[in-house]
Protein backbone atom coordinates (compact mmCIF):
# COMPACT_ATOMS: atom_id res chain seq x y z
CA UNK A 1 0.00 0.00 0.00
CA UNK A 2 1.73 3.30 -1.29
CA UNK A 3 0.58 7.10 0.33
CA UNK A 4 -0.48 9.27 -2.13
CA UNK A 5 0.03 11.99 0.07
CA UNK A 6 -3.52 13.22 -0.22
CA UNK A 7 -4.23 13.38 3.79
CA UNK A 8 -0.98 16.24 3.83
CA UNK A 9 -2.64 18.22 0.77
CA UNK A 10 -6.02 17.90 1.01
CA UNK A 11 -5.93 21.34 2.50
CA UNK A 12 -9.52 23.81 3.77
CA UNK A 13 -9.22 27.07 1.71
CA UNK A 14 -12.23 29.22 2.78
CA UNK A 15 -12.79 30.12 6.18
CA UNK A 16 -16.23 28.14 7.22
CA UNK A 17 -18.27 29.85 10.30
CA UNK A 18 -19.80 26.62 10.78
CA UNK A 19 -21.06 25.11 14.36
CA UNK A 20 -19.08 23.29 16.46
CA UNK A 21 -19.29 19.54 16.07
CA UNK A 22 -18.34 18.45 19.34
CA UNK A 23 -21.19 15.76 20.06
CA UNK A 24 -18.76 12.57 19.75
CA UNK A 25 -17.48 14.00 23.43
CA UNK A 26 -20.24 12.54 25.31
CA UNK A 27 -20.36 9.41 22.95
CA UNK A 28 -19.16 6.10 24.73
CA UNK A 29 -15.80 4.17 23.32
CA UNK A 30 -17.22 1.45 21.11
CA UNK A 31 -14.54 -1.47 19.13
CA UNK A 32 -13.54 -0.22 15.76
CA UNK A 33 -16.08 -2.81 14.28
CA UNK A 34 -19.33 -0.66 15.88
CA UNK A 35 -17.62 2.57 15.27
CA UNK A 36 -17.75 2.27 11.42
CA UNK A 37 -20.97 0.51 11.45
CA UNK A 38 -22.75 3.57 10.49
CA UNK A 39 -20.65 4.60 7.71
CA UNK A 40 -20.27 1.06 5.87
CA UNK A 41 -22.81 2.26 3.33
CA UNK A 42 -20.24 4.87 2.00
CA UNK A 43 -16.69 2.62 2.03
CA UNK A 44 -18.10 -0.70 1.21
CA UNK A 45 -14.88 -2.47 2.15
CA UNK A 46 -14.08 -1.09 5.24
CA UNK A 47 -14.65 -4.64 7.42
CA UNK A 48 -11.85 -6.07 5.30
CA UNK A 49 -9.78 -2.69 5.99
CA UNK A 50 -11.04 -2.35 10.12
CA UNK A 51 -9.71 -6.13 10.20
CA UNK A 52 -6.20 -5.28 8.80
CA UNK A 53 -6.12 -1.96 10.63
CA UNK A 54 -6.44 -4.46 13.74
CA UNK A 55 -4.36 -6.56 12.76
CA UNK A 56 -0.90 -4.36 12.13
CA UNK A 57 -1.95 -1.52 14.30
CA UNK A 58 1.30 -0.97 16.83
CA UNK A 59 -0.31 -2.78 20.02
CA UNK A 60 0.47 -3.23 23.10
CA UNK A 61 1.83 0.38 22.46
CA UNK A 62 3.92 2.74 25.37
CA UNK A 63 1.40 5.20 25.42
CA UNK A 64 -1.37 2.63 26.60
CA UNK A 65 -3.66 3.32 23.74
CA UNK A 66 -6.61 0.44 23.20
CA UNK A 67 -6.05 -1.87 20.21
CA UNK A 68 -9.55 -0.23 19.10
CA UNK A 69 -7.99 3.21 19.38
CA UNK A 70 -4.42 2.32 17.52
CA UNK A 71 -6.25 0.60 15.26
CA UNK A 72 -8.42 3.59 14.59
CA UNK A 73 -5.18 6.15 13.97
CA UNK A 74 -3.74 2.91 11.79
CA UNK A 75 -7.22 2.94 9.53
CA UNK A 76 -7.49 6.76 9.12
CA UNK A 77 -3.78 6.45 7.40
CA UNK A 78 -5.13 3.88 4.84
CA UNK A 79 -5.10 4.30 1.39
CA UNK A 80 -8.03 2.21 0.09
CA UNK A 81 -9.48 3.95 -2.95
CA UNK A 82 -9.49 6.80 -4.77
CA UNK A 83 -13.34 6.72 -4.41
CA UNK A 84 -13.43 5.89 -0.98
CA UNK A 85 -10.84 6.29 1.54
CA UNK A 86 -11.84 7.08 5.71
CA UNK A 87 -9.79 10.30 6.01
CA UNK A 88 -10.86 11.48 2.98
CA UNK A 89 -15.02 11.43 3.35
CA UNK A 90 -14.42 12.08 7.74
CA UNK A 91 -12.44 14.99 6.56
CA UNK A 92 -15.32 16.17 3.64
CA UNK A 93 -18.01 15.60 6.08
CA UNK A 94 -16.29 17.85 8.46
CA UNK A 95 -16.03 20.53 6.35
CA UNK A 96 -19.91 20.14 5.17
CA UNK A 97 -22.73 22.83 6.27
CA UNK A 98 -24.70 20.34 7.03
CA UNK A 99 -23.59 19.29 10.22
CA UNK A 100 -25.85 16.54 10.96
CA UNK A 101 -24.39 14.63 8.24
CA UNK A 102 -21.29 14.20 10.90
CA UNK A 103 -23.48 11.89 13.10
CA UNK A 104 -22.53 8.37 11.59
CA UNK A 105 -18.65 9.23 12.67
CA UNK A 106 -19.65 10.13 15.85
CA UNK A 107 -18.13 6.36 17.27
CA UNK A 108 -14.92 6.74 15.40
CA UNK A 109 -14.44 10.53 15.94
CA UNK A 110 -14.34 9.07 19.89
CA UNK A 111 -12.16 6.58 19.57
CA UNK A 112 -9.58 9.24 17.24
CA UNK A 113 -10.00 11.85 20.17
CA UNK A 114 -9.62 9.09 23.18
CA UNK A 115 -6.50 8.06 21.27
CA UNK A 116 -5.10 11.35 20.66
CA UNK A 117 -5.64 12.55 24.41
CA UNK A 118 -3.38 9.53 25.38
CA UNK A 119 -0.23 11.20 22.87
CA UNK A 120 1.99 13.70 24.73
CA UNK A 121 1.44 17.24 22.81
CA UNK A 122 3.70 17.99 19.89
CA UNK A 123 4.88 22.11 20.26
CA UNK A 124 6.92 23.20 17.29
CA UNK A 125 6.66 23.65 13.41
CA UNK A 126 4.94 21.11 10.94
CA UNK A 127 4.27 21.35 7.14
CA UNK A 128 1.43 21.34 4.93
CA UNK A 129 0.73 22.00 1.20
CA UNK A 130 -1.31 21.80 -1.81
CA UNK A 131 -0.63 21.71 -5.37
CA UNK A 132 -1.82 25.31 -6.05
CA UNK A 133 -1.33 28.89 -6.03
CA UNK A 134 -3.90 29.83 -2.45
CA UNK A 135 -1.80 32.29 -1.34
CA UNK A 136 -4.42 35.12 -2.22
CA UNK A 137 -6.67 33.71 0.12
CA UNK A 138 -4.57 34.00 3.56
CA UNK A 139 -3.80 37.81 4.98
CA UNK A 140 -1.91 38.58 8.11
CA UNK A 141 -3.72 38.97 10.98
CA UNK A 142 -6.67 36.68 9.42
CA UNK A 143 -8.16 33.52 11.77
CA UNK A 144 -9.12 30.69 10.54
CA UNK A 145 -10.88 27.57 11.82
CA UNK A 146 -10.15 24.32 10.51
CA UNK A 147 -12.87 21.91 11.00
CA UNK A 148 -10.62 18.29 9.30
CA UNK A 149 -8.56 16.43 10.81
CA UNK A 150 -5.67 18.13 9.59
CA UNK A 151 -2.36 15.78 8.50
CA UNK A 152 1.12 17.69 9.11
CA UNK A 153 4.19 16.30 8.76
CA UNK A 154 7.24 17.19 11.13
CA UNK A 155 9.92 17.01 7.74
CA UNK A 156 9.54 19.64 4.54
CA UNK A 157 10.78 17.21 2.44
CA UNK A 158 7.92 14.89 3.18
CA UNK A 159 5.78 17.66 1.51
CA UNK A 160 7.84 19.20 -0.86
CA UNK A 161 7.77 15.16 -2.17
CA UNK A 162 4.04 15.34 -2.90
CA UNK A 163 4.65 19.24 -4.44
CA UNK A 164 7.49 18.53 -6.58
CA UNK A 165 5.41 18.37 -9.73
CA UNK A 166 3.05 21.32 -9.61
CA UNK A 167 4.10 24.08 -11.85
CA UNK A 168 2.69 26.42 -8.58
CA UNK A 169 2.08 25.60 -5.04
CA UNK A 170 1.70 26.81 -1.47
CA UNK A 171 3.10 25.27 1.30
CA UNK A 172 2.30 26.15 4.69
CA UNK A 173 4.58 26.77 7.69
CA UNK A 174 2.68 25.91 10.76
CA UNK A 175 3.81 26.84 14.43
CA UNK A 176 1.82 24.29 16.44
CA UNK A 177 1.13 23.44 20.24
CA UNK A 178 -1.51 20.63 20.23
CA UNK A 179 -0.30 18.22 17.54
CA UNK A 180 -0.23 14.63 18.33
CA UNK A 181 2.64 12.54 16.64
CA UNK A 182 1.62 9.36 15.23
CA UNK A 183 4.38 8.53 13.73
CA UNK A 184 4.29 5.07 15.83
CA UNK A 185 1.07 4.51 15.04
CA UNK A 186 0.28 5.28 11.16
CA UNK A 187 0.70 2.97 8.43
CA UNK A 188 3.15 5.02 6.72
CA UNK A 189 6.09 6.03 9.55
CA UNK A 190 8.40 7.34 7.60
CA UNK A 191 6.33 10.13 7.05
CA UNK A 192 6.49 11.61 9.96
CA UNK A 193 2.59 12.70 10.58
CA UNK A 194 1.35 15.25 12.93
CA UNK A 195 -2.38 15.43 13.45
CA UNK A 196 -4.36 18.82 14.47
CA UNK A 197 -7.64 17.70 15.76
CA UNK A 198 -11.00 19.22 14.08
CA UNK A 199 -11.71 23.14 15.10
CA UNK A 200 -7.89 24.23 15.45
CA UNK A 201 -8.19 27.47 15.27
CA UNK A 202 -4.61 29.66 13.64
CA UNK A 203 -3.74 33.10 12.99
CA UNK A 204 -2.12 33.90 10.10
CA UNK A 205 1.53 35.25 10.79
CA UNK A 206 2.30 37.48 7.77
CA UNK A 207 1.89 37.79 3.95
CA UNK A 208 2.46 34.89 2.18
CA UNK A 209 6.09 34.86 1.03
CA UNK A 210 6.24 34.40 -3.01
CA UNK A 211 9.54 32.13 -3.78
CA UNK A 212 10.71 31.03 -6.87
CA UNK A 213 9.64 28.85 -9.33
CA UNK A 214 5.89 29.04 -8.43
CA UNK A 215 6.49 27.98 -4.72
CA UNK A 216 4.07 30.19 -2.29
CA UNK A 217 4.79 29.60 1.59
CA UNK A 218 2.13 30.99 4.15
CA UNK A 219 3.19 30.82 8.04
CA UNK A 220 0.56 29.72 10.49
CA UNK A 221 0.68 29.54 14.47
CA UNK A 222 -2.09 28.02 16.51
CA UNK A 223 -4.02 29.71 19.07
CA UNK A 224 -5.02 28.20 22.32
CA UNK A 225 -8.30 28.56 24.28
CA UNK A 226 -5.97 30.88 26.33
CA UNK A 227 -4.84 33.32 23.91
CA UNK A 228 -5.71 36.90 24.11
CA UNK A 229 -5.23 39.95 22.26
CA UNK A 230 -3.61 42.14 24.53
CA UNK A 231 -0.69 44.48 22.94
CA UNK A 232 1.77 43.02 24.68
CA UNK A 233 1.16 39.57 23.36
CA UNK A 234 0.29 40.92 19.81
CA UNK A 235 4.01 42.75 19.61
CA UNK A 236 5.98 39.85 20.94
CA UNK A 237 4.05 37.99 18.46
CA UNK A 238 4.73 39.77 15.93
CA UNK A 239 8.38 39.99 16.58
CA UNK A 240 8.63 36.36 16.82
CA UNK A 241 6.45 36.18 13.18
CA UNK A 242 9.50 38.67 11.08
CA UNK A 243 12.17 36.40 12.50
CA UNK A 244 10.27 33.36 11.63
CA UNK A 245 9.41 34.33 7.98
CA UNK A 246 13.03 35.12 7.49
CA UNK A 247 13.99 31.98 8.79
CA UNK A 248 11.56 29.95 6.22
CA UNK A 249 12.85 31.88 3.28
CA UNK A 250 16.31 31.44 4.20
CA UNK A 251 15.54 27.53 4.61
CA UNK A 252 14.30 27.18 1.40
CA UNK A 253 16.70 29.25 -0.30
CA UNK A 254 18.78 26.59 0.48
CA UNK A 255 16.26 23.94 -0.75
CA UNK A 256 15.86 25.47 -3.74
CA UNK A 257 12.81 23.68 -4.14
CA UNK A 258 10.85 23.81 -8.05
CA UNK A 259 14.00 26.38 -8.85
CA UNK A 260 13.85 27.40 -12.57
CA UNK A 261 16.88 29.78 -12.66
CA UNK A 262 20.29 28.66 -12.42
CA UNK A 263 22.80 29.97 -10.12
CA UNK A 264 24.51 33.68 -10.71
CA UNK A 265 27.17 32.84 -8.17
CA UNK A 266 30.72 33.10 -9.52
CA UNK A 267 32.35 29.52 -8.85
CA UNK A 268 36.62 29.77 -8.41
CA UNK A 269 38.22 27.34 -10.15
CA UNK A 270 40.33 24.86 -7.90
CA UNK A 271 43.16 22.54 -9.45
CA UNK A 272 40.63 19.16 -10.43
CA UNK A 273 41.68 16.08 -8.56
CA UNK A 274 41.71 12.89 -10.20
CA UNK A 275 38.39 11.22 -9.43
CA UNK A 276 38.40 7.68 -7.33
CA UNK A 277 37.29 4.68 -9.30
CA UNK A 278 33.53 4.13 -8.08
CA UNK A 279 32.75 0.51 -6.95
CA UNK A 280 31.58 -1.72 -9.47
CA UNK A 281 27.35 -1.66 -8.97
CA UNK A 282 26.27 -4.24 -11.89
CA UNK A 283 28.01 -7.31 -13.43
CA UNK A 284 29.33 -6.92 -16.61
CA UNK A 285 30.66 -10.88 -16.94
CA UNK A 286 27.95 -11.59 -19.39
CA UNK A 287 25.45 -13.52 -16.60
CA UNK A 288 21.79 -13.09 -17.90
CA UNK A 289 18.88 -13.58 -15.25
CA UNK A 290 15.30 -15.04 -16.55
CA UNK A 291 14.07 -11.26 -15.41
CA UNK A 292 16.24 -9.66 -17.72
CA UNK A 293 17.12 -7.08 -15.38
CA UNK A 294 20.52 -6.10 -14.67
CA UNK A 295 23.05 -8.66 -12.40
CA UNK A 296 24.38 -7.13 -9.13
CA UNK A 297 28.19 -7.23 -9.35
CA UNK A 298 28.56 -8.48 -5.72
CA UNK A 299 26.17 -11.53 -6.02
CA UNK A 300 25.06 -12.08 -9.48
CA UNK A 301 21.11 -11.38 -8.66
CA UNK A 302 18.76 -8.42 -9.99
CA UNK A 303 19.77 -5.06 -8.50
CA UNK A 304 17.04 -3.12 -10.30
CA UNK A 305 15.00 -2.33 -7.77
CA UNK A 306 15.38 -0.47 -4.21
CA UNK A 307 13.28 -0.79 -1.24
CA UNK A 308 11.44 2.13 0.15
CA UNK A 309 9.93 1.41 3.13
CA UNK A 310 11.23 0.96 7.24
CA UNK A 311 13.39 -1.20 8.47
CA UNK A 312 10.45 -3.15 10.49
CA UNK A 313 9.06 -3.77 7.20
CA UNK A 314 12.18 -4.66 5.77
CA UNK A 315 13.54 -6.93 8.20
CA UNK A 316 9.64 -8.46 8.39
CA UNK A 317 10.48 -9.73 4.02
CA UNK A 318 13.85 -11.13 5.08
CA UNK A 319 12.15 -13.93 7.08
CA UNK A 320 10.00 -13.98 4.01
CA UNK A 321 10.86 -17.84 4.52
CA UNK A 322 9.12 -18.47 7.58
CA UNK A 323 5.66 -16.47 6.50
CA UNK A 324 2.38 -18.32 7.55
CA UNK A 325 -0.75 -17.89 5.61
CA UNK A 326 -1.69 -13.99 7.18
CA UNK A 327 1.59 -12.96 6.22
CA UNK A 328 1.41 -13.53 2.72
CA UNK A 329 -2.30 -12.05 2.94
CA UNK A 330 -0.30 -8.90 4.30
CA UNK A 331 2.06 -8.83 1.01
CA UNK A 332 -0.79 -8.86 -0.86
CA UNK A 333 -3.88 -7.01 0.78
CA UNK A 334 -1.32 -3.91 1.85
CA UNK A 335 0.13 -4.15 -1.46
CA UNK A 336 4.17 -4.12 -0.32
CA UNK A 337 5.40 -4.89 -3.45
CA UNK A 338 4.65 -1.34 -4.17
CA UNK A 339 7.21 -0.30 -1.43
CA UNK A 340 9.99 -1.39 -4.01
CA UNK A 341 10.64 0.84 -7.28
CA UNK A 342 12.67 0.19 -10.23
CA UNK A 343 15.80 2.04 -10.17
CA UNK A 344 17.30 4.61 -12.58
CA UNK A 345 18.19 2.55 -16.08
CA UNK A 346 16.05 -0.49 -14.55
CA UNK A 347 15.66 -3.09 -17.17
CA UNK A 348 13.78 -6.07 -15.42
CA UNK A 349 10.70 -7.44 -16.65
CA UNK A 350 9.05 -7.74 -13.75
CA UNK A 351 5.97 -5.72 -12.74
CA UNK A 352 7.14 -5.73 -8.96
CA UNK A 353 9.58 -6.76 -7.11
CA UNK A 354 9.88 -10.89 -7.14
CA UNK A 355 7.38 -11.11 -10.11
CA UNK A 356 9.55 -13.68 -11.85
CA UNK A 357 10.82 -15.96 -8.95
CA UNK A 358 7.33 -15.92 -6.59
CA UNK A 359 5.79 -13.44 -4.50
CA UNK A 360 8.39 -14.19 -1.34
CA UNK A 361 11.28 -14.98 -3.46
CA UNK A 362 13.43 -12.17 -2.20
CA UNK A 363 16.72 -14.23 -2.31
CA UNK A 364 16.26 -13.92 -5.88
CA UNK A 365 17.43 -10.44 -6.09
CA UNK A 366 20.73 -8.31 -4.86
CA UNK A 367 20.95 -6.37 -1.59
Amino acid sequence: MSSTGQRFTDVELGNQRLPACYGYFTCKLVSLEEAMGDVGKYLPEINRFVKMAKKHCTYPNEHKLSKDEAAALYLYTMEMSDEATAYRLLNETLRAEDRSTVRPWFSYLKLLDSAAAKLPKFKGTVWRGVNKNVSHTFKKGQKITWWSVSSCSTSVDVISSFLSNAPQSTLFNIDCINGKSIAAYTCYPTEDEVILMPGTIFEVVSNPLHHHGGLHIIHLKELSDDDDDDEQESTASSTASASATASVAQKFSSMNLNASKPSQQKVVSAVPKPPKPEPQEFDVSGTKLRCKGRPCARCRKCRDWHFTGNQATWDWLCNWKNWKDEDRQRWRNDRIYNLFKKSDGATCAGYYYGYFDGYFDFDAFGD
